[in-house]
């Protein structure tokens, strides 16, 4: 069996900046309940950035800027703690079953629309592979259109009935390869496309590692400026945000933080959706969202947030249609005691597929936005 490791070949020790950034992040295999690569790579980006870089028991990766308020002897309870996460887990699927003839079933880890699955690139791989030599390719498969009877055209294939092709022919051959409980993600090629305006990418796993990036450049901004902090600044990369329990809320448990900021990546409603949902357009900045299904977000501090890209003449999107959103923000907001929470996204196109799309200008404009935040709290 061939193994293609070029995708997986990431220097963790070097450091990476902006669009590099990015594009090392999606190429890090790192499925919900596997994101041990991409925790061991974000970590290493931030060492020497904050003062305090770390893991919890549950994989989340929290990163500790302190302002000087300590030296300056101010009461403890008197200064702020600023939370600001995303999840770092990319779209996945777990392999639940080896046939007799070799092919591999499994099962989605969160939310994946089945019309998007078949005929796809995927990658298969253990979550304590260590020299990433074991990561196999394979193409999700399911029964040809031609062997279809007339109301089996009528519907769309169920997950059950899809299966991943390895290129081997039998149980014992597949087993030699891959186990019950490996991991799968899609091919995460990074591809550059469109015009230099549009400054478009697109990748798999775009959707959680964009966030990411951003967050990493804001803490070395900050870092930089940090004799202006009035708040205690934690980063959290969250674990398992795509199954919608993420690892974020133990970590904004232990923090107690007074403020918090999270940040994802929205749908766009710019290609083929109707008024009802155009939540924000790919290029024109982050979006900000006032309420999703489960809470509604603190007024001031979204206004602060406004006013701050305003007086920047930062981009910014308002999302008042939010009824069907929901992510992590809803359970940072009831953490501990509560927590002022505010909800930041970038959008994007496609997510939760082969080819989520977003624009490098918005993740360069989120990043100033989010330093500007920070220095007005």
């Amino acid at each position: 069996m061939k193994n293609d490791n070029s995708l997986f070949n990431v220097d963790s020790a070097k450091k990476y900046y902006s669009h590099e950034l990015l594009e090392r992040l999606c190429q890090i295999f790192g499925p919900s309940g596997c994101e041990k690569k991409v925790a061991e790579f974000i970590c290493a980006q931030l060492t020497g950035e904050c003062d305090c870089v770390y893991t919890d028991r549950l994989g989340n990766v929290i990163a500790e800027i302190r302002s000087n308020v300590h030296a300056k002897g101010i009461k403890e309870n008197t200064y702020k703690k600023l939370l600001i996460a995303t999840h770092m887990d990319e779209t996945g699927m777990m392999i639940d079953e080896i046939s007799k003839d070799g092919y591999l079933y499994f099962t989605p880890l969160g939310k994946i629309d089945p019309r998007v699955l078949c005929g796809k690139n995927v990658i298969v791989g253990k979550c304590d592979d260590e020299n990433e030599k074991g990561r196999i390719h394979g193409i999700i498969s399911s029964k040809a259109i031609h062997h279809q009877s007339p109301e089996e055209r009528k519907k769309v294939t169920p997950i059950d009935k899809m299966y991943i092709d390895i290129g081997e022919s039998d149980h014992d051959g597949a087993c030699k390869f891959v186990s019950v409980g490996d991991f799968t993600v899609f091919d995460n090629s990074y591809i550059s496309y469109g015009s230099e305006a549009a400054s478009l990418v697109n990748s798999s796993a775009l959707d959680a590692r964009m966030p990411c990036a951003a967050l990493i450049d804001a803490a070395r901004r900050l870092n930089n400026s940090r004799n202006d902090l009035k708040c205690d600044i934690y980063f959290v990369f969250g674990t398992r945000g795509a199954l919608g329990y993420s690892g974020i809320s133990a970590a904004a448990n232990r923090i107690a933080p007074d403020l918090s900021l999270v940040v994802d990546m929205i749908e766009a409603g710019d290609v083929g959706a109707g008024a009802y949902c155009r939540a924000g357009y790919v290029g024109k900045g982050a979006v900000l969202n006032f309420s999703d299904r489960n809470a509604v977000y603190d007024k001031d501090f979204s206004e602060l947030i406004i006013k701050a890209a305003q007086r920047e003449n930062l981009p910014l999107q308002i999302n008042g249609n939010t009824a069907e959103l929901s992510g992590d923000a809803a359970r940072v907001q009831l953490s501990a005691c509560g927590s002022k929470c505010a909800y930041l996204s970038m959008p994007g196109r496609y997510l939760r597929t082969a080819s989520v799309t977003a624009s490098l200008a918005d993740l360069e404009n989120t990043t100033a936005l989010i330093e500007k935040i920070v220095a007005d709290i």
